[in-house]
């Protein structure tokens, strides 16, 4: 499904046979061409979706979820707690609540105003791609298991790019619907935000790798950006490594008091739009967070203005 962004698409999924309802994963966000492409599709199915499973809160999965309910009547979702939750905080946060929040937390991390103001002025972008709040109806945890398409599907739950993502895995057919967690040729954005401010996320999602680990290495994994792919052990190495990088420039980097604005271009080497620019703060704050909680650095406040140095 489509994008507006320059990561322009996420893969959805059907799951069915020729004897149950279509299991849908994930929905793509809420847009006319969005909904067109679902309704041809499902037309040329000539099936009826008969549950709807949303991995995580973020508006390209979870978009189209209360149109897709007032669509089929009654149609069923699963989610992960933490993962509606959040989607319920971030959707009915108001513009103001929502820039003026975001607004302060970035000035504290060294943010200069005329970037908080263009920021500031997309208000909050989630409840512009979002329809709406789905009724929940099937809450799942790691462990659960699902069935679709004649086969059984394991629960498996991620944090850090969001807080309890939900990936599945079949064993019968040895495929892993992997969702954001575990990417082909990009890495998932892992944000520390305003609105999580005392978590780990870097934390959370190396951790995660361990509930892959006991996996095939030859299983199918089917992410939400980017192509299907084999390799997935060698795949999560090369994320380890992607964050150890990362870790060691900023060590390397933190000899004196220095913000997270300050140490964005010795992450990004590149202009950053506002929503980019959103996405660069999280990401380099979760790994100072990583840093700090490791004790290797320190936060310190001076002025209203946080700075991060060596221990």
């Amino acid at each position: 499904m489509p994008l507006p962004f320059a990561l322009d698409h996420v893969n959805v999924w059907l799951i069915g046979n020729a004897t149950d309802d279509l299991m849908i994963v994930d929905t793509g966000i809420d847009s006319a061409a969005t909904c067109d492409l679902w309704q041809q599709l499902l037309s040329a199915t000539g099936r009826t979706p008969g549950h709807l499973l949303i991995t995580h809160y973020h508006p390209d999965h979870i978009g189209l979820a209360s149109w897709f309910q007032s669509q089929h009547a009654q149609l069923p979702v699963t989610m992960s707690q933490l993962e509606f939750d959040q989607a319920k905080a971030a959707f009915e946060a108001t513009d103001e609540e929502f820039a003026g929040a975001q607004a302060a937390w970035y000035r504290e991390h060294g943010m200069p105003d005329d970037l908080l103001h263009k920021m500031a002025a997309e208000g909050n972008s989630y409840r512009q791609i979002v329809a709406g709040l789905p009724q929940v109806d099937n809450i799942v945890k790691a462990g659960d298991s699902l069935t679709a398409g004649g086969y059984k599907w394991q629960v498996i739950t991620g944090g850090g790019h969001a807080p309890e993502q939900i990936t599945l895995y079949s064993e019968a057919i040895n495929v892993l619907i992997a969702a954001d967690q575990i990417l082909p040729r990009i890495t998932p954005n892992i944000s520390l935000n305003w609105y999580k401010n005392r978590l780990d996320p870097l934390a959370d999602f190396l951790g995660s790798f361990a509930n892959y680990d006991s996996l095939p290495a030859d299983a199918l994994v089917l992410p939400s950006h980017g192509l299907p792919f084999t390799g997935l052990h060698e795949r999560l190495g090369q994320l380890r490594d992607h964050h150890d990088e990362r870790l060691d420039r900023l060590r390397q980097s933190i000899q004196k008091p220095v913000t997270a604005h300050q140490l964005l271009p010795l992450l990004f080497q590149r202009e950053l739009d506002p929503r980019q620019m959103m996405f660069a703060m999280g990401e380099c704050l979760a790994h100072l967070r990583y840093l700090e909680n490791q004790g290797e650095i320190m936060a310190t406040t001076s002025g209203g203005i946080i700075r991060y140095q060596t221990n």
